[in-house]
C-alpha cells in the first residue's frame, strides 16, 4: 500500500511540474530521452525518400556533452518495409530540458504497401537510466499500383463479403474516417429489375459507417465518375415509402488525393436530396475535371449516425464506372450492345424510365443477331402499367441536310400472342423531351419474334449532336422486346446486302445467306469483335469475293465465335458494311463421328472440354438413342474409347475441378456406323450418379461385358433445359477393386437412379452406393423407369454361409433389387475375386462359369442379412454371362430374373435321378444287379478308387470324382451295394454335349453321388431341357429319345429322392434313342448291352459288341488273360478290367462261366450276327 502512495505521488508531481523524467521524483544528473519521430509523413502516398530525424530531450540535472557522452541514433523500420537507419553524436552540448532534433540517414523508403512500424531508439555513454531511449510509430502506406480507366464494377459475383476477390483493387471496410479492415455490413442484393446484383445496405440503426472503396487512378479533364443509385423497403424490390426522409443517415461519395489518409465528401445523399429516387436505378455522374492531374481514390460511405430513425430501407449501389466523361461520336456509328456485361449497358448509352418500373437492359444470349448481347426490355412488370421506356444512343456529329441511314433490328418474344410497340425519334438530346427532330420509325403491331431489320433515311435540318431514342411504349402485362445492331451510316448510293444470316453450321464451316438485288459481293468474317474493312480491302478478317446470294465459309475452328459483314460491289462502289451477323461454331464433337478419343485409365485435370455451343441434331433427335435413362436429350457432345481387355469400365464426369457444367448426364452406345445413329444401341446409362462435383449432379456409369478392342461411343449431355452448358471432365477408367462398393450392412442407404420422366429406358443401369461405387447393373429389355430401382448389398464377415436345408455354401456377398415395374430383367452381380476363393475352399465345384444365384421373390420385404429360406419363394438362375478385370480382383456375373428381390450367389447342385441296369451284373431272379461279392468289392478298392474313364474310348474324361479307401462294400441281399463307376452325359437340343461327369451306380440300378446314398448332382447345370446318356466301360450306352426337363437347385431346396427324370430300366421304345436296338429286356426290366471291353469313341458307329473278326471283344477277354496266365482255363482274379463283362471280379476265356460266352450270347440275340451296334447319341 505504501508503494501505491509513493507512485500516485509521483505522478501528483509531475502533472504539477510537468517533469516527465524517468525518475520524477529523484531526478537523474545523466538522462537523455526519445521525444519523438519527426517527419513521417501525412499521406498514405508511397515514398522512398524520406527524411526522419529524432527529437530527443535533456532530462537530466546536468548538462549533456556528447563529447563525453556520445549519443547513437538507431530508427527500426519493419512491416511493409525494412530499413535501419543511424545517426552518431559525438559534438555539442544539450542543457538541462532542452531539446533537439537530430536527423537520421539514409532517408526511409516507405514504399511497401502496408503498415510501416516505425522505432527510435538512443544509447549514450555513462546513461544507466534508459527506460524512456525508446519511441515508436507507425505509418499505413497504400502502394498499390494506379489502375487504368475504364473502371467498372458491376457487382455480379459480389456475395457481400468477396468484392476484393471479383473486383480487384476494390475492398470493403468500416470507420468513421478511414476505412479500417476487410468486412462491412454491405450486402449482395438481386431485388432491382435490370441488376444483376447491387451492393445495398440497410440503414436503420445507429453506429454504422461502412465502406466501399476504389483504387488509385490518375483523374483526365474529362474523367468522369458514373453510378447508379435505388432505394427500396428493407430486402424487397418496390419502393420504400418515406425512403431517406426526415433521417439523419447519409450515403458520401468521398475522394482521397494522398492515398486514403484523409478523405473528402463531394456528393451527400440524404434525406434533403433523394425524394426522386426509388426502386429503379437513377443514373448519377460527377465530373473529376478538379482533380486533373492528380492520382486520387473514390469511396462510397453509408452511415446512419447518431439517430435510430424508424425507417427501414436498403440504399443500393450499381454500375459504378470511372471513365471519360461522354463525348459525342462521327458516323458510322454502331451498337451492338456487346461492351459489357449484361445486363448493363455501355458508358455513354442512356435509359430514361419514365414510369418507374422495368426498363431496357442488356440480355446475353438470348438469339442474338451479333453476339453475344441484345437490348431487351420485359414487360410483365405489375400487369396494368403500360411500358413507357427509352434508350438513347450517343450524341453522333451529323451534319444539316445530309441524309444518313439508320438500321437496326428488332423482335418480340411471342410472336402474336404478346405483340409489343416501338417507336424511334431523335432530337438534341438524351431525354424524351428532347425527341423533337422527328419520327423515324413506327410499329404498333409487332407480332414477330424472328429478328426484322429495318432501314430507316433521314435528314438534319442543321449541323449538331443528335441523340437517336427508341421508345418502348406497349401495353401492359405484354412479354419481351429486343433490339440488336443499332448503326447510323451516310445514306449510300450503292445498296448493303440486308439480312445477313447463317443458314447451316458445323463445327469446321458456316453458310452465310443475305438478301440484295446485287450480283456481287464482298463477304468478310473474323473472330468476333474484329474490325471489318471497306470497298475491296480487308480489315481485321478474312475476304471472299462471290457472286450469289450465299456463301460457305470453311476451315472454321470448332466451338469458336465468328462475325460475318457483306459489302455490295456496285461496279467498284461499294456499299457500306451490311450489320453484323455472328455465330458459334460447334464444338468438334458435336457429333459422333467427331468424337474425341479417350484413352482407357488416362486421368483428367481441370475442366479440359466443353459442351458450349453443342446442337441436338434432327438425326441425333429422330434416332431415339439419347438421351436414354432421363430425360430428353438436349445437347450432346461425344467422346468414344477402345473397350480394355476385361471388357470392363467406369465411365466418369464427376472429375477434375473447375467445371462449369454442373448437371450432365451421360449414355454409352454400341454402333455398327457411326454416321448412322440409327445403329446406335444404348449400353449403360446415367444421370446423377456422382458425388464429387456439385452436389452429386454429375454422372458416372459403369459397364461390363464389353467386346475387348471393340469401339463405344460416349454422348454426354446437359441435364435438362435448364442446364447451361460448361467445362467439364471426362474420364474412361477399367473397372478395378477400388470401384466396388464395400458396405456390409443391409442397412445401408444407397442413391435412387434419376430418370426425369424416363418410363422406358432399356439399357443397363448402374446401381451404386453414396460414393460412386458400383453394386450391380441392372437392365429390363421392355423399358422402366429407373428411379424405381432400390439396391441394398450385405457382405458377410466370417466363415463361408451354408443354407442348411439344401446343404449348399453360398457367397459372402449378397443383394437385394427392387423395382416394382422390371420383369425378365437382367442383373450384373459383382464381386471381390477373393469372395470367390473363399467360397471355392468350402466347395471344390465352385468356378466363376459355374456360378449361379437364388432369386429369392420376397414375402417378407427388405435385404437380408443371411439366406432365409421361409422368406420368399426361391429360383435358381443360372448365369448368362461373366467377368474377370484386368487385375484379377473383381469378378462378376449375369443372369435373368423373372422378377426383382433377393440375390444369393452360389453354384447350384442340380439334381440328376435316373435308373439303369447293366446286363453283366444283371441278377435275373433277383430283378436287379446282383449282389457284390467280396471278389469284385475288393476288386472295387484295390482298382477303382478314381473314377475310370480317363480313357480315349470316353473322351479323355479327366473329372475329379473318386472314393475313399475302402468305400466298396459287399453286403449279402443288400440292393444298396455299389456295382460300378457309370458316366453321364447331358447334350442340349442341338445334341451339343453340355456337361458331363462319373457317378455311381448301385444293386438297385440308382445311379448316385460319390457319397453312394445321395442323389447325382452336376455343379453349376443351368435349368433347361436335356438328351441324358449313361455310358458304361464295357457296356453299350444308352440315350433318351427326347429332352428331358432339368431344374437347377437354388438354395432352400431339398433334392427329390423318389421321382426319376428318367427311368431307362422301365422306359419305352419311343422313349429310349435307337428303340429296341439299344437295350436288352430282362424280365420286366430294361439292360444296357454288356459285352463289350473293346470300346471306342467314333462317331459313328460309337461302340460296337463284335464276337469274331477286326476288333472282336472275345480278343480283348484273351489279352487280358494271356498277360496274367499261360492256362486260358485259368481265371485272373481279383481283377478290374473291362474284360470282366459279367461282374464276377475274375477273367476266364475258356471254361465254366468264361466271359466269351455272355459275348457271344449277345451277337446271337442280335439282327446282325456277330455285330451289335451301340445306339446312343
Amino acid at each position: 500500500m505504501r508503494k501505491m502512495h509513493c507512485l500516485l505521488f509521483i505522478a501528483m508531481i509531475a502533472a504539477i511540474t510537468g517533469y516527465t523524467g524517468e525518475y520524477a521524483g529523484n531526478p537523474l544528473a545523466l538522462d537523455a530521452a526519445v521525444q519523438t519521430i519527426t517527419g513521417l509523413p501525412t499521406s498514405r502516398c508511397p515514398n522512398n525518400t524520406v527524411s526522419l530525424s529524432v527529437d530527443v530531450k535533456n532530462e537530466g540535472t546536468d548538462p549533456l556533452d556528447f563529447s563525453i557522452n556520445n549519443m547513437t541514433i538507431t530508427v527500426t523500420i519493419t512491416g511493409a518495409s525494412a530499413q535501419s537507419l543511424t545517426a552518431t553524436v559525438t559534438v555539442g552540448t544539450l542543457a538541462p530540458g532542452a531539446s533537439q532534433s537530430f536527423p537520421v540517414s539514409p532517408a526511409a523508403n516507405l514504399s511497401g504497401n502496408g503498415l510501416h512500424n516505425i522505432v527510435a531508439d538512443i544509447a549514450v555513454t555513462g546513461e544507466t537510466a534508459t527506460g524512456n531511449n525508446s519511441v515508436n510509430s507507425s505509418v499505413m502506406i497504400n502502394a498499390t499500383s494506379v489502375v487504368t480507366l475504364p473502371q467498372v464494377v458491376h457487382f455480379i459475383g459480389y456475395s457481400g463479403s468477396n468484392l476484393a476477390n471479383v473486383f480487384p483493387n476494390w475492398s470493403e471496410a468500416t470507420g468513421t474516417q478511414t476505412p479500417t479492415g476487410t468486412s462491412s455490413n454491405w450486402i449482395a442484393s438481386t431485388n432491382i429489375y435490370g441488376s444483376a446484383t447491387s451492393a445495398a445496405i440497410e440503414l436503420n440503426g445507429t453506429g454504422q459507417s461502412e465502406w466501399i472503396s476504389g483504387p488509385k487512378f490518375s483523374v483526365q479533364a474529362n474523367t468522369e465518375l458514373k453510378f447508379k443509385i435505388a432505394i427500396t423497403d428493407f430486402n424487397s424490390s418496390l419502393p420504400d415509402p418515406n425512403g431517406m426522409a426526415g433521417t439523419d443517415d447519409s450515403v458520401f461519395v468521398k475522394l482521397s488525393t494522398n492515398c486514403g489518409a484523409s478523405w473528402t465528401t463531394i456528393l451527400n445523399f440524404n434525406g434533403s436530396n433523394t425524394s426522386a429516387v426509388s426502386s429503379s436505378f437513377v443514373q448519377q455522374a460527377i465530373s473529376l475535371a478538379a482533380y486533373a492531374g492528380q492520382e486520387v481514390m473514390i469511396a462510397f460511405v453509408a452511415t446512419d449516425n447518431s439517430v435510430d430513425d424508424v425507417a427501414d430501407y436498403d440504399f443500393h449501389i450499381d454500375n459504378i464506372t470511372l471513365d471519360a466523361a461522354c463525348t459525342s461520336v462521327n458516323v458510322p456509328y454502331t451498337e451492338r450492345f456487346d461492351e459489357v456485361m449484361a445486363p448493363y449497358v455501355a458508358n455513354c448509352l442512356t435509359i430514361e424510365n419514365v414510369n418507374n418500373d422495368n426498363t431496357w437492359r442488356t440480355v446475353a444470349n438470348d438469339l442474338p443477331v451479333s453476339f453475344n448481347n441484345t437490348l431487351r426490355i420485359d414487360y410483365e412488370f405489375d400487369g396494368v402499367t403500360p411500358m413507357d421506356d427509352w434508350f438513347f444512343t450517343k450524341g453522333l456529329n451529323l451534319t444539316g441536310s445530309t441524309s444518313y441511314r439508320l438500321r437496326f433490328q428488332y423482335r418480340n418474344s411471342d410472336g402474336a400472342i404478346y405483340t409489343e410497340k416501338l417507336e424511334v425519334k431523335y432530337g438534341q438530346g438524351a431525354t424524351s423531351s428532347s425527341m423533337t427532330s422527328g419520327t423515324l420509325f413506327t410499329n404498333t403491331n409487332i407480332d414477330n419474334n424472328g429478328w426484322i431489320e429495318v432501314d430507316v433515311d433521314f435528314t438534319p435540318t442543321s449541323t449538331g449532336i443528335y441523340h437517336i431514342g427508341f421508345h418502348g411504349f406497349s401495353d401492359a402485362d405484354q412479354a419481351f422486346l429486343s433490339l440488336d445492331n443499332v448503326s447510323v451510316v451516310v445514306t449510300p448510293v450503292c445498296e448493303p446486302p440486308t439480312n445477313a444470316a447463317i443458314t447451316t453450321l458445323t463445327a469446321n464451316s458456316a453458310n452465310v445467306g443475305y438478301s440484295s438485288i446485287g450480283t456481287s459481293f464482298v463477304i468478310e468474317y473474323g473472330l468476333k469483335g474484329f474490325t471489318p474493312g471497306t470497298n475491296a480491302s480487308a480489315g481485321g478478317g478474312t475476304v471472299l469475293v462471290e457472286g450469289s446470294l450465299s456463301r460457305l465459309l470453311t476451315g472454321l475452328d470448332g466451338n469458336t465465335t465468328y462475325d460475318v459483314y457483306v459489302r455490295q460491289d456496285c461496279a467498284g462502289n461499294f456499299s457500306p458494311n451490311s450489320l453484323p451477323v455472328s455465330f458459334t461454331t460447334r464444338v468438334a464433337n458435336d457429333e459422333a463421328p467427331g468424337a474425341f478419343t479417350i484413352t482407357v485409365n488416362a486421368s483428367c485435370t481441370g475442366a479440359t472440354y466443353t459442351n458450349v455451343n453443342a446442337t441436338a441434331s434432327i438425326e441425333e433427335t429422330n434416332s431415339g438413342a439419347y438421351p436414354g435413362c432421363s430425360g430428353t436429350i438436349q445437347a450432346p457432345t461425344w467422346f468414344k474409347f477402345t473397350a480394355p481387355s476385361s471388357g470392363a469400365v467406369r465411365i466418369s464426369t464427376d472429375v477434375g475441378s473447375g467445371n462449369t457444367l454442373t448437371n450432365s448426364k451421360l449414355a454409352l452406345f454400341s454402333t455398327t456406323n457411326v454416321t448412322d445413329y440409327a445403329t446406335f444401341k444404348i449400353i449403360s446409362c446415367d444421370d446423377d450418379g456422382g458425388h464429387f462435383l456439385d452436389g452429386g449432379h454429375m454422372s458416372v456409369v459403369y459397364a461390363a461385358g464389353l467386346q475387348a478392342g471393340t469401339v463405344y461411343y460416349v454422348g454426354v449431355d446437359r441435364y435438362d433445359e435448364n442446364t447451361t452448358g460448361g467445362t467439364f471432365c471426362i474420364t474412361v477408367d477399367e473397372l478395378n477393386q477400388s470401384m466396388l462398393a464395400t458396405e456390409v450392412s443391409c442397412a445401408t442407404t444407397h442413391p435412387v437412379p434419376t430418370s426425369n420422366g424416363v418410363t422406358d429406358y432399356m439399357g443397363w443401369q448402374p446401381l451404386m452406393d453414396a460414393n460412386s461405387r458400383l453394386i450391380a447393373l441392372a437392365r429390363d429389355t421392355t423399358g422402366l423407369s429407373v428411379s424405381d430401382y432400390i439396391v441394398a448389398q450385405n457382405i458377410h464377415v466370417g466363415s463361408v454361409r451354408t443354407d442348411l436345408t439344401s446343404n449348399q455354401r453360398y457367397l459372402d456377398r449378397n443383394y437385394r433389387i427392387t423395382n416394382g415395374s422390371a420383369t425378365n430383367i437382367d442383373l450384373q452381380f459383382f464381386f471381390l475375386a477373393s469372395e470367390l476363393t473363399a467360397l471355392r475352399s468350402v466347395d471344390t465345384a465352385v468356378t466363376i462359369a459355374k456360378l449361379g444365384a437364388t432369386h429369392q421373390v420376397e414375402t417378407v420385404p427388405g435385404c437380408k442379412i443371411d439366406f432365409t429360406d421361409g422368406s420368399g419363394v426361391n429360383t435358381y438362375l443360372s448365369q448368362t454371362k461373366n467377368g474377370t478385370t484386368a487385375d484379377g480382383l473383381v469378378q462378376w456375373i449375369q443372369v435373368q430374373a423373372p422378377t426383382t428381390g433377393n440375390f444369393y450367389l452360389h453354384t447350384s447342385w442340380t439334381p440328376l435321378l435316373t435308373k439303369v441296369f447293366l446286363q453283366g451284373a444283371y441278377s435275373g431272379p433277383l430283378a436287379r444287379h446282383k449282389d457284390v461279392n467280396p471278389a469284385w468289392a475288393t476288386a472295387l478298392n484295390t482298382f477303382a478308387l478314381n473314377q475310370p474313364y480317363n480313357t480315349p474310348a470316353f473322351g479323355n474324361y479327366n473329372g475329379g470324382e473318386k472314393v475313399p479307401s475302402g468305400f466298396f462294400t459287399s453286403t449279402p441281399s443288400n440292393a444298396l451295394d455299389i456295382t460300378d463307376w457309370v458316366l453321364l452325359e447331358l447334350r442340349d437340343a442341338s445334341n451339343v454335349l453340355v456337361m458331363r461327369r462319373a457317378a455311381l451306380i448301385r444293386e438297385d440300378g440308382r445311379v448316385v453321388d460319390i457319397t453312394g446314398d445321395s442323389v447325382v448332382a452336376f455343379a453349376g447345370l443351368r435349368t433347361g431341357n436335356y438328351y441324358l446318356t449313361v455310358r458304361h466301360r464295357n457296356h453299350l450306352g444308352m440315350s433318351v429319345e427326347n429332352l428331358v426337363s432339368i431344374s437347377a437347385k437354388s438354395l432352400g431346396v431339398v433334392s427329390p429322392t423318389t421321382t426319376h427324370h428318367f427311368n431307362f430300366s422301365t422306359a419305352t421304345n419311343a422313349d429310349i434313342f435307337g428303340t429296341a436296338a439299344a437295350y436288352r429286356i430282362i424280365g420286366a426290366n430294361n439292360v444296357m448291352i454288356g459285352g463289350n471291353p473293346v470300346a471306342v469313341n467314333t462317331n459313328p458307329p460309337f461302340n460296337r459288341v463284335v464276337y469274331s473278326g477286326p476288333g472282336n471283344d472275345p480278343g480283348a477277354i484273351l489279352s487280358a488273360v494271356g498277360i496274367s496266365t499261360n492256362t486260358l482255363g485259368t481265371a485272373v482274379l481279383n481283377i478290374y478290367n473291362v474284360a470282366d463283362v459279367n461282374f464276377d471280379g475274375r477273367v476266364i476265356y475258356s471254361g465254366p462261366g468264361n466271359d466269351p460266352a455272355f459275348i457271344l450270347s449277345q451277337v446271337l440275340s442280335s439282327s446282325t450276327i456277330n455285330i451289335v451296334t451301340e445306339q446312343r447319341r
